[in-house]
């Protein structure tokens, strides 16, 4: 007689009118995902059958769902990880269960677990306890600018299915030769309401090289000249996050350079 228990203690009996349901999201924009699912079933006749799947998640692909068909005898563990690197966890979010019937009969669920998943740091049943999506600290990410043209403050292009929390910004403003006195203000907020606003204790003045850092950590006493800093306050990380520059009394010829914005983000499952 097999002794399942030894095999695994959490050792589930399926048969073919089981599927196994594998729910992932990718929110990065500009790069697909490979997901691959690997599982093992405890036959009646003895042997394990080790089975394995891939499929692919679209870049910002919010719900990507899989259904794979299982057959007679003890599910043993599954195992999903991505083509993503350690250094990316906090992005790719999954769920996985067991669904009795059709796709469509989704109340008949047995949610198995949920957490991140990279090449490195796989979600495993029965190993990896249920997370929720907020549960990591999330992935630590630059966005950077394309240079604006002469005159015109940055625009950002920021994720639409993440959650993100402003930590950094730096930037490069050169004054023309123009007289006034320019105010960079920064606004982030969700797309709706504006979260806080940011700007400088002083303004930059004519033929002024500026350089702009920003973050969440108190502003220093002692600044270096031409250099200004934004001091953002704790905020709760907001979904569909907007970030934007308005520059009061920016100049024809004045130009920012080597915009880029540091965030981090957590998946929106």
């Amino acid at each position: 007689m097999i002794n399942v228990a030894a095999l695994s203690s959490n050792a589930i009996w399926v048969d073919s009118s089981w599927l196994l349901r594998i729910i992932g999201s990718n929110p990065n924009t500009t790069t697909a995902l490979t997901a691959s699912v690997r599982w093992r079933i405890l036959r009646k006749d003895g042997v394990i059958s080790e089975n394995f799947e891939q499929f692919q998640i679209t870049a910002g692909a919010l719900s990507t769902k899989r259904n794979y068909p299982l057959t007679n005898g003890y599910l043993l563990d599954i195992s999903c990880t991505t083509d993503r690197s350690a250094g990316q966890t906090g992005e790719n979010f999954f769920s996985i269960a067991l669904q009795r019937g059709s796709v469509a009969a989704v109340a008949n669920l047995q949610s198995l677990t949920s957490g991140y998943a990279t090449a490195e740091t796989p979600l495993n049943w029965p190993l990896s306890p249920p997370r929720p999506v907020n549960s990591d600290n999330g992935q630590e990410t630059f966005i950077t600018t394309a240079t604006p043209g002469a005159g015109i403050d940055p625009t950002f292009s920021l994720p639409v299915q993440v959650r993100a929390q402003l930590i950094g910004f730096r930037a490069n403003f050169t004054a023309s030769a123009t007289v006034a006195t320019r105010l960079p203000i920064l606004s982030f907020g969700d797309g709706t309401l504006t979260t806080f606003t940011a700007y400088t204790k002083t303004g930059i003045t004519a033929g002024q090289p500026f350089t702009l850092f920003g973050t969440i950590a108190p502003s220093p006493a002692n600044v270096a000249p031409d250099t200004g800093w934004l001091e953002f306050p704790r905020h709760i990380p907001q979904i569909t996050p907007t970030l934007s520059i308005a520059t009061t009394a920016i100049q024809a010829a004045d130009q920012w350079t080597n915009v880029r914005a540091f965030f981090r983000i957590w998946n929106v499952a």
